[in-house]
């Protein structure tokens, strides 16, 4: 029964020891899908309303018509390419606890593992409501007898008080919020990378319990981030480029973002075995300024001459100057779209015949924070929750 005492001990340390939640704000699924409908930016960048033009995507491709999609937003991680979904937005919460999610099960197989209760859903120990939600789960799995009704537990406080067995297990990464919501993806395709095509895995909601009632789940799969001793989510910088505005605040612009592999400043080796990354599912955002100083290089955004529309759209926006014209040794690099709006130190690398090798690029942790002064990073206090949907020609 230590387990269960585990369990128990691990619902009441969440709900007790965290900072009080008065002045921060949460916003779950349930809150960003109908905030898109209302045209809130911070939701659009998130979710793609059905029948949407997708974001990052060609012209004319569409999301599909019954249901919202999670915007697949590319990125770079490490000096690959990636991408992410975002399903949480925190504005001022310092830290974000895993909590407990109950699977039932029949028995163990040695080479299977946990046996599911046959009907049976999971259980989460917090839904989306509550304050103290968040999209990361330790799993219990709780031993049930032989016939066994599968839907007799429906909250934690049933499961605890059941005096089940329970067996620890992995940590998960679900997302709970409405039945319509899946990764986005045009008519008639799966999901794909906005740039360099890969495939992408389609998530489909799934039916769970949360607090005894009825909700539904993405389900992004096992060991897809860190916990420290405490269940404290480890969290990972992410840098959003910006340039100074007229009244010289940063103002962003639009090319992927980094996500570092550690907090701000310190930096971590990429943990991502078999290409699945431990890393990065939350991610505190920085706003990341590129204006050149007097005297400096211009930094640039890479983009092909084959993409006429974006690089006019980005001429319009940001100016001529960061959007310097690859070299035909650039144009006919094999690899070239998968540096599609990557940003480099000094954009005259461009041209050079010795791309990308030319380039001091900004597209891992180290390479942002080494190479821009102190004064080029605004702490948002923002954090986003959201799981790896490719990396580095993975697709986890």
């Amino acid at each position: 029964m230590r387990f269960a005492n585990a369990a128990a001990l691990l619902l009441a340390v969440s709900a007790c020891t965290e900072p009080p939640r008065a002045t921060g704000s949460l916003r779950t699924l349930d809150d960003l899908v109908p905030a898109a409908r209302a045209g809130d930016a911070d939701a659009t960048a998130s979710i793609v309303l059905r029948g949407q033009q997708l974001p990052w995507q060609s012209s004319g491709l569409v999301q599909e018509p019954d249901r919202d999609g999670l915007v697949v937003q590319p990125a770079f991680a490490d000096a690959r390419p990636a991408a992410f979904v975002t399903t949480e937005i925190w504005d001022g919460f310092p830290r974000v606890w895993a909590q407990p999610i109950y699977i039932l099960v029949t028995g163990f197989d040695p080479q299977g593992g946990p046996q599911r209760l046959a009907g049976a859903n999971s259980i989460f120990g917090l839904g989306p409501k509550s304050r103290f939600y968040s999209p990361y789960w330790q799993t219990f799995y709780v031993m049930v007898p032989s016939g066994f009704a599968p839907d007799s537990l429906r909250s934690s406080e049933a499961v605890i008080n059941s005096g089940l067995p329970l067996t620890p297990g992995p940590l998960r990464f679900c997302a709970l919020g409405p039945r319509e919501v899946e990764v986005a993806h045009p008519v008639g395709q799966g999901p794909v990378h906005p740039f360099t095509g890969d495939a992408l895995l389609s998530r489909l909601p799934a039916q769970a319990w949360a607090d005894g009632e009825l909700t539904w789940v993405l389900d992004f799969g096992l060991d897809r981030y860190r916990v420290n001793d405490n269940l404290v989510v480890q969290e990972a910088a992410l840098f959003r480029f910006a340039l100074l505005g007229a009244d010289g605040t940063p103002q962003p612009i639009p090319v992927p973002p980094v996500v570092g592999t550690g907090p701000f400043r310190t930096p971590r080796a990429a943990d991502a075995p078999n290409g699945l990354p431990r890393f990065g599912a939350l991610r505190h955002e920085y706003l990341t300024t590129i204006t050149p100083r007097a005297g400096q290089p211009v930094p640039g955004i890479f983009v092909s001459a084959s993409r006429p529309a974006l690089r006019q759209q980005l001429i319009a926006q940001l100016g001529q100057v960061f959007l310097p014209l690859p070299s035909g040794a650039a144009e006919r690099l094999p690899e070239r779209e998968q540096y599609t709006l990557r940003v480099a130190l000094d954009g005259s690398c461009f041209g050079l015949t010795d791309f990308p090798n030319s380039c001091t690029w900004l597209d891992t942790q180290g390479a942002v924070e080494g190479n821009l002064p102190s004064t080029a990073f605004t702490d948002t206090k923002r954090f986003s929750s959201g799981a790896f949907v490719f990396f580095d020609g993975v697709a986890p």
